[in-house]
C-alpha cells in the first residue's frame, strides 16, 4: 500500500471518530500532532483533511510526499492489523478500521460474513468520506454475550476489505499494460 493511502486511511480515521489524536513523522524527524482536542496539535483532522484534498485538486504531494510515518496515538487502542478498539465506560465495545473500500461494496461484503452471530448483536456502519475515496467502520456491540465475537467479525471485515483492496490493486496494474 502507497504511503499516501496510508496517510488518506489515518487522516480520515481521525476525522470520522471524535476524539482520535494521530502523529505524523516527516522526512526530517519533524513531528506534528494532529488532534482536536490536545495542546501539543499542530493540526487539527480537517485541517489535515483539507491540506490533502488540496493535494489532489492540485496534483502535486507536498504534504503527504514529505511523510515518513504516521501513527494513531490516543482516542482509540491498536489491536493490530489496522484494527482498533474503544470502549466507553459502561457502554458499549466499538472496533473501528478504515478501508479504500466504497460504502457499496462494505456493504455487500457484510452481506457475506461468514461470523455467525445472533441477528442485530453487532451494528455495523460504513461512514464514507468521497472526496478523499476512504471509508471508516465502526464496529458496535452492547451486548455482554457477543462481545468477546466482536474481534473475530472485525479481524475477518478488515481481512476482507484489504483482499478487496489487493484485487483492486491487481486489477488497475493489469489495467495499464498493453
Amino acid at each position: 500500500m502507497k504511503l499516501t493511502d496510508q496517510v488518506r486511511l489515518a487522516a480520515t480515521l481521525a476525522h470520522m471518530v471524535p476524539g482520535v489524536a494521530l502523529r505524523i513523522t516527516f522526512c526530517d524527524t519533524e513531528q506534528y500532532i494532529v488532534a482536536s482536542n490536545r495542546l501539543d496539535a499542530r493540526l487539527t483532522p480537517c485541517q489535515l483533511r483539507s491540506a490533502l484534498l488540496t493535494e489532489q485538486r492540485i496534483g502535486r504531494q507536498t504534504l503527504t510526499g514529505s511523510v515518513a510515518t504516521i501513527e494513531v496515538v490516543g482516542g482509540l487502542n491498536d489491536i493490530g492489523g489496522g484494527l482498533y478498539q474503544r470502549r466507553h465506560p459502561g457502554g458499549a465495545d466499538e472496533r473501528w478500521f478504515s478501508t479504500l473500500l466504497s460504502h457499496e461494496r462494505i456493504t455487500a461484503l457484510f452481506s457475506e460474513c461468514p461470523v455467525d452471530l445472533p441477528h442485530g448483536s453487532i451494528s455495523v456502519v460504513a461512514k464514507p468520506d468521497l472526496e478523499l475515496g476512504v471509508a471508516v467502520v465502526q464496529l458496535t456491540s452492547e451486548h455482554c454475550a457477543v462481545a468477546s465475537r466482536i474481534d473475530e467479525l472485525a479481524a475477518w471485515a478488515m481481512g476482507a476489505c484489504l483482499v478487496e483492496e489487493l484485487l483492486d490493486g491487481v486489477t488497475e496494474s493489469a489495467n495499464r499494460c498493453p
